[in-house]
């Protein structure tokens, strides 16, 4: 994972700034979580992400924010990408879209909005 933090913040960015909420929303302050939309989360099982992901699901809650929380077993941090090719990733993007139809006042179906898979 520290590689990863390395590529991301190209080596040369101060440790202060790496935990600033601009980088990662588990650093943002209780008044500007307090000011988030109602939010689902989608945590991938086996992404090294998910404990963050529960973290900042929790501080959204403790700030009183409305939050759902998704987990989406075996899948790895590239799920959405596999919506095209895998049924978990399919899943994600129902459970998305149903999230911001809810939010938007409208209805969603499933059946009415199939995901192909890459080829069909």
């Amino acid at each position: 994972m520290l590689w990863y933090r390395k590529l991301y913040f190209q080596g040369n960015t101060p440790e202060a700034d790496q935990h600033h909420w601009h980088a990662s929303p588990c650093y943002a302050p209780p008044s500007l979580l307090a000011q988030s939309p109602d939010t689902l989360i989608a945590i991938a099982d086996c992404d090294l992400l998910a404990p963050e992901a529960a973290q900042y699901a929790a501080s959204l809650r403790q700030n009183g924010v409305k939050v759902e929380t998704k987990e989406y077993k075996g899948a790895i941090h590239i799920l959405l990408s596999l919506a095209g090719a895998h049924d978990i990733a399919k899943d994600l993007v129902h459970d998305a879209c149903e999230a911001l139809a809810r939010a938007l006042g409208l209805k969603y179906s499933w059946e009415e909005a199939p995901i192909f898979r890459h080829g069909e």
